[in-house]
């Protein structure tokens, strides 16, 4: 099963242990200068450029070409293929997928490269309830404020020095 959705779908139980993908990417699409908030995630789409689903579709597709190009050695060669061409798939996919055109979305190269993984996520996620979007964003601000504590901004930094 692609995407994750709320337990209480899959068992009947009133539990949501899970948060489901469109839950995860609308906090964080938003400006991030501002803090989290669930009335204003409602405005952003659940598709994400830069989503783990298309990223795997991504995965897929360039193994499918780059194994059929290899063929079908004998078993040795077939192993060491495998285990050597996966990681080298995944590096492919992870610049082209998630760092090249995450950093061009709007691109029209980028946009093409993207649009399988966006109508992936439409088949694979659903709108976030309200109270799915509220626990995203404060557990996003809960994470933010660790992250602050830990690294704090360059303005505090130079003003200690």
């Amino acid at each position: 099963m692609s995407g994750v959705q709320p337990a209480e779908d899959q068992v009947g139980v009133g539990h949501r242990d899970l948060i489901p993908p469109a839950v995860a990417h609308r906090p964080r699409v938003g400006p991030r200068a501002l803090r989290p908030d669930a009335q204003r995630a409602v405005k952003f789409s659940p598709r994400h450029p830069r989503c783990g689903t298309g990223f795997l579709l991504l995965v897929m597709v360039i193994a499918v070409f780059l194994f059929a190009v290899v063929g079908k050695p004998s078993l040795p060669w077939l192993v060491l293929s495998r285990i050597l061409g996966i990681p080298l798939i995944i590096g492919i996919s992870y610049e082209i997928g998630i760092k090249w055109a995450g950093r061009h979305p709007n691109g029209f190269f980028a946009r093409i490269l993207l649009w399988p993984g966006i109508q992936l996520q439409r088949l694979t996620t659903r709108e976030p309830t309200p109270d799915q979007l509220e626990v995203a964003a404060a557990a996003l601000e809960e994470v933010m404020k660790m992250d602050e504590l830990e690294h704090p901004p360059l303005k505090e930094v130079a003003a200690e020095t």
